[in-house]
């Protein structure tokens, strides 16, 4: 089950700008180091899940203020629907009518699987309305989802578009996460929390990290058991000049 990615690899520009790991992402303009289940907005939400297991009283808009920090402000924060679903009128329409992130609508249907609260859905509606009305990034995705695997992506150097054509110019498309990017922008925003006071000095500085990352990597098995079911899953790793190299691991 050998898959050729050379094609589709990139150097990383913008080591903490994110996209979701959605398939449909162009090759163009998207030299970014952080693959995560529902971008910005899913990230948020990961962390308000974590925060949810703990004895912290910490506000979920002071940790999106802290993100913002980390990612460049408003500009930067990205999260992303589709041509299929341009209906912004969340109160009066179903989630399935308005939400173009497969990710971000199975967190809003079933927020328990998530570790998310009624709140925490309310929140991040809230938030989804709010930011993009003040100019965040809300990408409008096209086409249909033909992702062939899922691909790990382990790497703070290099990173594999979601989409390319490979030698014979098929279209190649695939789910993408990359967990060394993931960790090393936590690590800043969990340095910034902890500055600020919002995580008290007595808790494990690297337990945090380890948690934090811990419940991404929980929702992103959340979903790939829903939207990828059946699919490969590869490792991908990359030698000194950039040339990447997949290992099977499993069907999902």
């Amino acid at each position: 089950m050998n898959i050729e990615l050379l094609n589709g690899t990139f150097k990383i520009k913008f080591p903490y700008k994110s996209v979701c790991i959605d398939g449909r992402y162009p090759s163009t303009n998207y030299e970014v180091g952080v693959s995560i289940p529902g971008a910005d907005l899913g990230d948020l939400a990961g962390m308000i899940a974590f925060f949810n297991n703990q004895d912290i009283d910490i506000k979920n808009d002071d940790i999106l203020d802290v993100m913002l920090e980390v990612v460049g402000g408003l500009k930067n924060f990205s999260f992303h629907t589709d041509e299929h679903h341009s209906n912004k009128d969340y109160e009066n329409y179903s989630y399935d009518e308005c939400i173009g992130c497969g990710h971000i609508l199975c967190e809003l249907k079933k927020p328990s699987e998530y570790n998310l609260t009624k709140k925490d859905i309310s929140f991040l509606i809230k938030t989804l309305e709010s930011l993009e009305k003040e100019g965040a990034n809300n990408e409008i995705l096209y086409g249909a989802h033909e992702e062939e695997a899922v691909l790990i992506v382990n790497s703070e150097k290099y990173s594999i578009y979601h989409t390319f054509l490979d030698d014979n110019k098929a279209r190649r498309q695939f789910f993408v996460f990359t967990p060394n990017t993931i960790k090393a922008r936590h690590l800043l925003i969990i340095k910034k929390l902890f500055q600020k006071g919002l995580i008290p000095k007595n808790y494990n500085y690297e337990r945090v990290k380890k948690d934090i990352y811990s419940m991404t990597q929980k929702h992103l098995n959340q979903t790939a058991s829903k939207l990828a079911k059946g699919k490969p899953l590869y490792d991908v790793y990359f030698d000194n000049k950039g040339n990447p190299y997949a290992k099977y691991l499993k069907k999902i």
